[in-house]
């Protein structure tokens, strides 16, 4: 992260930042890494945003785990989505939750279809580092060093990289955008994958889309462009997908 994000902002010189971490990320980490020295006169830390979906909380595995519950912890503000399908009780059982973690004094905003409002990310940022937070160097000497490239791609014109943590796996490709993918086979394996969250852009032969798998639903975005095709795949049975990288190559052509 720190790597891409030094060379985000030698180049484009942002005026702000969205950052995202994906499913497996520890914010506390994310944020001791922007906290740091380095950024200490190049970044101004405004409002972390958790979303949350109450629905959830009555599930265990979500409510006792270590990732979720760091989640929540350094949220200067909690954003309960999805709030139109909630059943009576479940916006005072996520209140209920949050005393539990003793976060409090922290704003709730249920919201429906994902609109957040503007103004939310203005707030400031409360979190401070904590002793334990180990941070690795990105052994940068200014923010106009050359960092270390992406690796070569093989002959084969893709990556895969593997990730595990929390009992959770990870697996993410990268193709060259000489790939083209046929679009509707893609769909079709992209909503048989059996995994907890799959986010992927890919380069087809009906344009460019984003795809976005969550709790079983898929939506779908027309992009206008992109440098590659990639996909990340979490979940708690990596067999589930042994076969995904064969799949995605047969729906796919070289051009």
């Amino acid at each position: 992260m720190q790597m891409a994000l030094n060379q985000l902002i030698q180049r484009a010189k942002p005026d702000r930042l969205l950052i995202e971490p994906t499913g497996l990320g520890h914010p506390q980490e994310v944020l001791a890494s922007l906290r740091s020295a380095e950024y200490s006169d190049v970044i101004q830390l405004q409002a972390t945003m958790t979303l949350v979906d109450a629905r959830k909380l009555s599930d265990p595995e979500y409510a006792t785990d270590e990732t979720y519950q760091q989640q929540v912890s350094v949220a200067d503000c909690i954003i309960a989505h999805k709030s139109d399908l909630y059943e009576a009780d479940e916006l005072q059982q996520l209140d209920t939750y949050l005393a539990q973690l003793q976060v409090t004094g922290r704003p709730v905003y249920p919201v429906a279809h994902g609109q957040l409002q503007l103004q939310w990310l203005d707030a400031p940022c409360h979190w401070q580092p904590q002793p334990e937070v180990d941070v690795e160097p990105s052994h940068s000497h200014g923010h106009g060093d050359v960092f270390a490239a992406t690796p070569d791609m093989p002959a084969e014109g893709y990556l895969r990289k593997d990730n595990k943590g929390d009992g959770y796996f990870s697996s993410g490709w990268i193709f060259q955008p000489d790939f083209e993918f046929d679009f509707i086979t893609l769909e079709s394996i992209l909503m048989g994958i059996d995994a907890e969250r799959v986010k992927g852009v890919f380069i087809t032969d009906e344009g460019i889309f984003a795809f976005n798998i969550v709790d079983g639903l898929m939506s779908s975005t027309a992009l206008d462009e992109v440098y590659d095709s990639r996909i990340e795949v979490i979940g708690r049975d990596p067999s589930a997908w042994q076969t995904l990288e064969s799949d995605l190559l047969a729906a796919s052509q070289r051009l």
